[in-house]
């Protein structure tokens, strides 16, 4: 579990590097809010992943390339890595301090997305620990 959790917490910690670092600070409210939501979320899925199945949870912490993983696999990875885990909070930065292409969200709309965000993760580990006791019971 301690290897999960230190991976969950280096995760954020490279989202936040990435965030902070195309904002050009670390004077952003709504970001530090996502991380502290996102390690919450992160955290509890795993526990509940625990609970159901430890050793899976270690599975899921282990390296994402796998030795016998077809090369497309891997270039999918790379190429989801690239844009979706370090893209995509990049943009956001840079857009919300330089570019202001899209207009902030009022906050009533980042709130009720931050909500959506907090349910899908639910939905997940839900989802997850149904599949987990189905497939041992």
């Amino acid at each position: 579990m301690l290897r999960v959790l230190t991976r969950v917490i280096a995760d954020t910690a490279v989202v936040a590097i990435v965030l902070f670092f195309a904002a050009g600070t670390v004077a952003w409210p709504r970001a530090w809010v996502l991380l502290v939501v996102l390690l919450v979320v992160r955290i509890s899925s795993a526990l509940v992943v625990f609970r159901a199945n430890p050793a899976l949870l270690r599975e899921r912490a282990t390296v994402l390339i796998h030795p016998h993983q077809p090369r497309i696999d891997r270039l999918i990875l790379f190429v989801f890595m690239a844009t979706a885990f370090l893209g995509l909070p990049a943009v956001a930065a840079r857009d919300a301090f330089d570019w202001h292409v899209l207009p902030s969200p009022p906050l009533l709309l980042a709130t009720v997305g931050l909500v959506l965000f907090v349910l899908g993760w639910a939905i997940i580990a839900v989802a997850l620990d149904q599949w987990i006791r189905k497939v041992s019971a």
